[in-house]
Parts: C-alpha cells; sequence; structure tokens
C-alpha cells in the first residue's frame, strides 16, 4: 500500500527542512533568542493590559531585538499575531526592492 503525504504533511516538512537549515547557518543568533527568552520569563510579569491595545490582558512576550533580552513588549495574542504579520510584510516588501 502506498502513503501519500497530504498538503499539510508536506508543509510541515518543508518547514522543518527550512528551520534546520536556518540554525545550522545561524547558531549564534539562536542562542541570542534563547537567552532573550529565558530573561523575559524571568522578569517580566504577564498579566499587565497589552502594550497596543489596552484592552485585553497580555499573555505573550515579544522581543523587538534579541540583542537586547531585557526589552520585552507585552501583548494580548491577537495584537501579537497582527504585529508579526506586519512585520513579514515589511520584511516582503523590502525583498521585492
Amino acid at each position: 500500500m502506498f502513503f501519500f503525504k497530504t498538503k499539510k504533511q508536506k508543509k510541515r516538512e518543508e518547514l522543518n527542512k527550512r528551520l534546520r537549515e536556518n540554525y545550522a547557518s545561524n547558531k549564534d543568533g539562536y542562542k541570542d533568542k534563547s537567552c532573550a527568552r529565558r530573561i523575559a520569563y524571568t522578569n517580566s510579569k504577564l498579566g499587565d493590559l497589552c502594550y497596543l491595545c489596552r484592552h485585553r490582558k497580555a499573555k505573550d512576550r515579544h522581543h523587538p531585538d534579541y540583542s537586547k533580552p531585557k526589552l520585552v513588549i507585552l501583548l494580548c495574542k491577537s495584537c501579537h499575531g497582527r504585529l508579526h504579520h506586519l512585520l513579514k510584510l515589511n520584511r516582503v516588501r523590502k525583498e521585492d526592492k
């Protein structure tokens, strides 16, 4: 019997492959990221209001720059998603130029 991969499985494999390649080419960047996360989890307090909308409680931490691990923005889930969407669009626009 043959096993056919679904689109979702193929996408997941492609993503994992890219992540492995990124990790192999940028190990120092990943070290910065894990260090920044560790500092953020110990120093920032979740439950305050979201930095952007000021309506919902912050449940996510966002690092604008991993080389500055204490610089953390507390965001709600929806604002954090929107922020990453805008950052991704900005990156794509810069690549197109």
